[in-house]
């Protein structure tokens, strides 16, 4: 069985890296740099059994987070140049709509996000609650390898919360820090939006028990910054995003999670027990900081849910 993986894997996401791992147990993967990459490869060796594609809709959002027309016509081609280079395309559906798109064009990402749907032949999502909804494949979200500690890691907190991850203001960042009480420690770690971090340097510039380390956080850093902490905090709401990278992350590193109630933080949090804490409000996510620290090992589930024999049994059962 032959497949195409687009975007090919990066340095920087390792998610890429742990899909085309899984998919090469029992495919022989090629990596394409574009849907022209594709068509040229399949042109020159063959139609492959599969395309798999992950986040085309990304490139639709131009430097001021909309998307013209002349762009939503450029994702048409380029999803049929995909969908014409495989017998099957396979769409995996992350968001609802571009991370990065205004408040104001958001009808008109959803829309994009939609295009890929019709013109792929299956359509997979990670978060079961959506799939059980629609007619949509469900592949567990992979878990994180996790390296050995970041030689570059050093905190003054003895006792601290995380919200990590690249800084975008869809997360609330700046809503927590305005919440945050004086008594316990915040580490905010990530770099992304520009605007968005100035205003968190603003908001925080007279909390001494707050710290923001704005730049890129490697998984080895990021894994010594979780694992000696009390916890993740994950406050953007499930109204942009299928599921939280973030949130995997921070259960590969056996850490508790506070986050905002939804139905797969509802849904996780039966499985999972007090692992995973939920919250109606912000407000709530601050005041449930306090709460009970469960000490259930919670290992044997989290594998079972996402783990690598979860995974890879679903990625057989959407290629048969």
């Amino acid at each position: 069985m032959n497949i195409y993986f687009y975007p090919p894997s990066d340095e920087r996401n390792d998610y890429v890296k742990r899909m085309i791992g899984y998919l090469s147990e029992f495919c022989e993967v090629t990596c394409v740099e574009s849907a022209v990459d594709a068509a040229k490869k399949s042109f020159k060796n063959g139609r492959p059994d599969f395309v798999v594609i992950n986040w085309p809709e990304n490139s639709s959002v131009n430097s001021s987070g909309s998307i013209s027309l002349f762009s939503l016509f450029g994702l048409v081609i380029k999803l049929l140049l995909f969908r014409l280079a495989a017998k099957n395309l396979i769409y995996f559906k992350h968001n609802f709509y571009p991370h990065r798109i205004r408040s104001k064009s958001r009808f008109i990402g959803e829309f994009a996000v939609r295009v890929a749907e019709i013109v792929s032949n299956k359509v997979v999502v990670h978060n079961p609650c959506v799939a059980n909804r629609r007619s949509y494949y469900y592949v567990p979200h992979p878990l994180y390898l996790l390296n050995g500690e970041s030689p570059d890691f050093e905190i003054n907190f003895d006792d601290y919360y995380v919200i990590f991850g690249r800084v975008e203001r869809y997360k609330n960042i700046v809503e927590i820090i305005k919440a945050w009480p004086n008594d316990k420690n915040l580490i905010v770690a990530g770099s992304g939006d520009k605007a968005y971090s100035e205003e968190i340097f603003l908001e925080m510039r007279d909390k001494k028990n707050i710290v923001f380390i704005n730049k890129f956080i490697d998984n080895s850093f990021a894994s010594s910054l979780i694992k000696k902490s009390s916890g993740v905090i994950i406050a953007n709401r499930e109204d942009s995003c299928l599921v939280s990278g973030t949130f995997f992350f921070s259960i590969s590193c056996g850490k508790r999670v506070f986050c905002l109630r939804s139905e797969f933080y509802d849904w996780v949090r039966s499985e999972m027990g007090e692992n995973v804490v939920v919250s109606d409000d912000l407000v709530g996510i601050v005041g449930n900081l306090d709460s009970d620290v469960c000490n259930d090992d919670c290992e044997g589930v989290r594998e079972g849910l996402f783990g690598d024999v979860a995974v890879k049994n679903s990625l057989r059962c959407l290629l048969e």
